[in-house]
């Protein structure tokens, strides 16, 4: 049969489609990922059936949170019902034994999930008997080159004991991957050779199987075996799999760690990785260090930090198949935390212009922008020889360096000619090349949008009458856990291509909102460009803003129906000319060159009717 060839080669040469369509021949009965029992169950809205094709693709639900860290990048993605998919072939499942039966995340509809701050942290909570059983996510940075690892905790929130089965899978996000052997030797389970997953205490009981024998179905029906000694199971479909069972007393938490490569895990060192409160903290220390933007508008601060947080993580990624693999991309994220307040200057330019990727043009104009701030530091100045040579790759190269301009490290010595630069090679607007998302193939429905086109899109139609609606919109593509796919099905609301939580989305919204906050030009930084009626009468806080001349803090108050705006500027060192800062929705005709102050503006005039004649 043509899937159990497929299977036996290991996928080596059939695409993650074929290789899913497969394992679904060979193992019809098998557990599967969220996406994938919903788009083989008839009675979904994500439904689809197959096509003849040979292949099963996700197209109805790539919806994650990327878990990672600002040193060491994605650690793994979470699911919709918090399994937890290392992006190694392999993924971390868990089911509850409750008084009742068994609760499995991926079947069941009571199910919540919302993330724990404005980190990479999820919580799962799902129902059972007498209360909920809960799962909550966070990476923690790896020792020294290590990549980063994911503490994964489970609490059960009921008045009675339950059974907690933790299951190695071989499927995640994106499809089905391959674990040839799986082994569980006490409180470590082993995917081919290697201890990924390490738990705080010892199984009660133990299950390993592979395409003929689910260890799902096994402990699901009680018959999981005692733990006494290794156990261990090899699958020639490599779909091998492995479940332990640790009771969990009623209020009690354990404790897991899960790595995509080995983990050594002492039970001790357990309990002493960072917790959930910790982490959050340190997520917090980051969004405090950037801008922070407060509008009327609802889940906007949560939604910004949440993204932000998305584009700092993506920095840290030293995998090559990552969010940084092309050039275009990594343009696209550390022109966003430029814009965060974070340098791009000691670290990443020479870092990723040194990565071994092949003679791409797009790279050797980021080699070239290295040159030449290596050439201003030496108090060189930038020729017109470097600007005729990076013409090759004109689309992407003013998108860097603005991104270096935005940088506070950066000298006077280093600015002045790094500002002729951009003079000569065109203020960046993220065309094509330097703004990528995945583009919709044949595989992703009609109705289907590519989220960072559309925030690019609403970026430059600023001044238009429904641009709060599309920003409204893009929000909302978010869902709860403002994590935004690289395409979207409009009619489910879910991700169906691309990466499910892109940073390159991720930057695409952070640069749209911090367009509605200011918009700069070369004749002025322009506060609030526009204010929706629904604003009007609101406070709006914006603080730490990062420009390309200097750091901004503004504020809208209001005395009745007049506004007030209270702003503080920091010219960047070596800032030759006064900066002019306006505000044209509120003032059409105010403008400012004093560093800081406050004014009362009149009646705005589009203000809306009862604002304009209060009764």
């Amino acid at each position: 049969m043509v899937f159990r060839r497929l299977l036996r080669r290991g996928g080596l040469s059939a695409s993650p489609g074929e290789r899913t369509a497969a394992a679904i021949e060979q193992a019809d009965a098998y557990l599967w990922p969220y996406w994938l029992e919903r788009q083989r169950r008839p009675s979904s809205n994500a439904y689809r059936p197959a096509d003849g094709s040979g292949r099963v693709i996700n197209t109805t639900g790539r919806n994650a949170v990327a878990l990672g860290t600002v040193g060491s990048g994605v650690a793994a993605l979470v699911d919709p019902r918090g399994l937890i998919d290392t992006g190694a072939g392999w993924s971390l499942d868990w089911w509850i034994g409750a008084e009742d039966r068994w609760h499995v995340p991926a079947r069941e509809v009571n199910v919540r999930q919302g993330r724990i701050g404005s980190g990479p942290q999820v919580e799962t909570s799902m129902r059972i008997p007498g209360g909920d059983a809960v799962h909550r996510c966070w990476a923690v940075e790896g020792r020294g080159d290590d990549p980063a690892s994911v503490v994964v905790e489970f609490e059960n929130r009921t008045g009675a004991a339950v059974a907690l089965a933790l299951a190695v899978r071989p499927a995640g996000v994106l499809g089905v991957g391959r674990i040839d052997q799986v082994c569980v030797d006490g409180r470590r389970i082993t995917v081919d050779g290697r201890g990924v997953v390490d738990v705080a205490r010892p199984p009660g009981a133990v299950a390993v199987g592979g395409a003929d024998s689910d260890p799902f179905l096994v402990v699901t029906a009680g018959d999981a075996g005692a733990a006494s000694g290794a156990v261990d199971h090899h699958d020639p479909h490599g779909l091998a799999s492995a479940a332990l069972v640790v009771p969990l007393p009623h209020h009690a938490t354990l404790r897991a760690v899960v790595s995509a490569t080995t983990t050594d895990t002492a039970q001790t060192e357990l309990g002493a990785l960072p917790d959930a409160d910790q982490v959050a903290a340190g997520w917090l220390a980051h969004a405090d260090a950037g801008p922070v933007l407060s509008f009327p508008e609802d889940g906007v601060a949560a939604a910004f930090a949440a993204a932000a947080n998305r584009v700092l993580v993506a920095l840290g990624d030293r995998d090559e198949r990552g969010d940084n693999a092309d050039a275009a991309a990594f343009g696209r994220v550390a022109h966003a935390a430029s814009r965060l307040g974070r340098s791009v200057i000691p670290d990443l330019v020479p870092r990723w212009t040194h990565r071994p990727l092949g003679r791409d043009e797009a790279w050797s104009g980021l080699a070239l922008c290295r040159d030449a701030l290596a050439a201003s530091a030496e108090h060189q100045v930038v020729g017109d020889d470097v600007v005729v040579e990076v013409d090759v790759v004109e689309d992407l190269l003013p998108f860097i360096v603005d991104a270096v301009m935005h940088d506070p490290a950066l000298t006077s010595v280093d600015r002045a000619p790094l500002t002729a630069m951009l003079a000569r090679l065109g203020q960046p607007e993220p065309p094509a090349t330097a703004a990528p998302a995945s583009p919709v193939s044949r595989d992703e429905p009609d109705h289907s949008i590519d989220v960072s086109r559309s925030a690019d899109a609403a970026r430059r139609d600023l001044g238009k009458a429904d641009i709060h609606d599309r920003l409204r919109w893009l929000l909302q593509a978010g869902g709860d856990l403002a994590a935004w796919p690289d395409v979207l099905d409009t009619e489910l609301g879910r991700g169906c291509g691309g990466q499910p939580d892109s940073a390159v989305a991720a930057a695409a919204i952070v640069e749209l909102l911090l367009s509605v906050a200011a918009v700069e030009d070369t004749a002025a930084l322009a506060l609030l460009p526009e204010f929706p009626d629904s604003w009007y009468g609101q406070s709006v806080d914006v603080s730490n803003l990062v420009t390309t001349v200097g750091r901004l803090s503004f504020a809208v108050r209001w005395h009745g129906p007049r506004p007030a705006l209270l702003w503080e500027f920091e010219p960047w060192p070596g800032t030759q000319d006064p900066t002019v800062l306006t505000c044209p929705a509120l003032a059409p005709g105010w403008s400012t060159t004093e560093r800081s102050g406050e004014v009362l503006f009149e009646v705005p005039v589009d203000a809306p009717e009862p604002l304009a004649d209060p009764v």
